[in-house]
């Protein structure tokens, strides 16, 4: 894919919903990235999308755009030739959930 899709989005966020919808309804394949724990919230700090972490974040390739906003975020998908409506089958889940951040290895009692 040319212009990857990813979505950052954190628990009870009411913005990164309809955000899903959004991409949803037009069949965008994305990745989504749940921000959670404080070891994602420093790798999404590490990202460096604001001083302050605000969701849901979408990129389009090298395109960032922070908070949900319908028009924007037609525009940034349009810029990067994704069809306006869906073209996926019915039921076709075109998200890919990924961890933020590397699972922590457990500390290991033989050292």
């Amino acid at each position: 894919v040319k212009y990857p899709v990813v979505l950052y989005t954190a628990p009870d966020c009411e913005p990164c919903e309809l955000g899903r919808e959004h991409l949803s309804q037009r069949g965008v394949p994305y990745t989504e990235k749940h921000v959670k724990s404080a070891a994602d919230v420093r790798a999404f700090n590490a990202l460096q999308f604001g001083a302050s972490p605000q969701f849901p974040v979408l990129t389009v390739g090298t395109d960032r755009m922070v908070g949900f906003e319908a028009t924007t975020w037609h525009r940034m998908l349009d810029a990067a030739a994704y069809p306006r409506a869906s073209m996926l089958p019915p039921n076709y889940l075109a998200r890919t959930l990924e961890p933020m951040s590397a699972p922590q290895e457990a500390p290991n009692p033989d050292n």
